[in-house]
Formats: structure tokens, C-alpha cells, sequence
């Protein structure tokens, strides 16, 4: 009896098992979805071709704009400017406060108000506090110029205010500290 009933089990299950021949050939379903996921990134890619086309003509059309709407000198004075920046080495802080130095100059850019200069003689160092109640570790940066040893900046919470201190390589007294705006400029003379 049980000789039977195994025989049988054999036999329905010979009948009902389905197997691919090849299991690592791709089948329809999959082909067809490959085929769609395909189609997609093509669609895909020449959308994105079309709207970079419409920015790259939008920008064209801006620049153009601009070109007749600001006069000839000042277009010169921000080429000049963009020249004479180019060769400086900057570091963006924080959003806020960024700096650009070279050998002869570092300009400072922040946004915050500037509450006093702090010169120290002694140390050859200068200090820049600005109003802002913010609160972060201070920062050391080796600028590694002939004129400009280091830059840090540290806060004062309590004080809400915070201090740019630059210690520079000579004597204090060959500098020139200029404020423009939210600019200061710190220049070596050169005489």
C-alpha cells in the first residue's frame, strides 16, 4: 500500500513540475520590462538636454540684458576686479564670513557689523570683533604667505559678538587696514 501511494505521489508530481530548460535565460516579462525601463531613460535624457538648451539660452539672454543695462566702465571695473581676484586664495567660513588673501593683501567679507579694530603691537597681530550672537569652535587656519601667518576666529557668546585675529609675519606698522562696506582689506606696504 504504501509502494502505491509513493508510485502515485511520483507520478502526479512528474506530471505537474515545470522547469525552463536554460533557468539563466531572460524571460519575456523581464525583457519587456527592461525594454520600458530603457525607453524611460532615454526620455529621460533628451528632457534633460531640452531644458539645459532653454537655461543656456535664458543665461544668453540675461547676459545680453545686463551687457546693455550697466555702462561700459563699470563692465571694465568688474573685469579688472574679477582679474585682480583671481589670483588671491579663498576660504568661505561660513556662509557669513569669507576671507581671500595672497602674499600682500587678505581681504576679510562679512556680512555682520563691524564693533572695533583691536591692534596689538606687541604680538603683530590684528583683531577684527563683529556683532552676531553665534556660538562655534573656534577655527585656526596656517595661511602660509610671506606677510600672513594665520587667521582664527573664536566666539564670544556671552559678549554676543565674535573676533577674526590675524597675526601677521612683520611689524604691525607695515600695514594698511582699509574698510570698505562689508569689506576690509589689510595690505602690506610696499615701498
Amino acid at each position: 500500500m504504501k509502494l502505491l501511494t509513493l508510485a502515485t505521489l511520483c507520478i502526479f508530481l512528474a506530471f505537474n513540475l515545470e522547469a525552463r530548460e536554460n533557468p539563466f535565460e531572460m524571460t519575456v516579462p523581464y525583457e519587456e520590462e527592461l525594454a520600458r525601463i530603457l525607453e524611460e531613460n532615454e526620455n529621460l535624457a533628451q528632457k534633460k538636454q531640452e531644458e539645459e538648451k532653454k537655461i543656456d539660452q535664458a543665461i544668453k539672454i540675461l547676459e545680453k540684458k545686463i551687457a546693455k543695462l550697466t555702462p561700459k566702465e563699470t563692465q571694465e571695473k568688474i573685469e579688472t576686479k574679477t582679474v585682480e581676484e583671481k589670483d588671491l586664495i579663498n576660504k568661505e567660513i561660513f556662509p557669513f564670513l569669507t576671507f581671500s588673501y595672497d602674499d600682500n593683501k587678505i581681504i576679510i567679507k562679512d556680512k555682520d557689523k563691524l564693533l572695533q579694530k583691536i591692534i596689538l603691537d606687541k604680538e603683530n597681530k590684528i583683531a577684527l570683533d563683529y556683532k552676531r550672537k553665534i556660538y562655534f569652535y573656534t577655527k585656526k587656519y596656517d595661511l602660509n604667505s610671506k606677510n600672513f601667518n594665520k587667521i582664527a576666529i573664536g566666539t564670544h557668546p556671552e559678549k554676543s559678538f565674535y573676533r577674526v585675529m590675524i597675526q601677521v609675519n612683520s611689524d604691525i606698522k607695515d600695514f594698511i587696514i582699509e574698510e570698505k562696506d562689508d569689506l576690509i582689506i589689510i595690505s602690506f606696504r610696499t615701498n
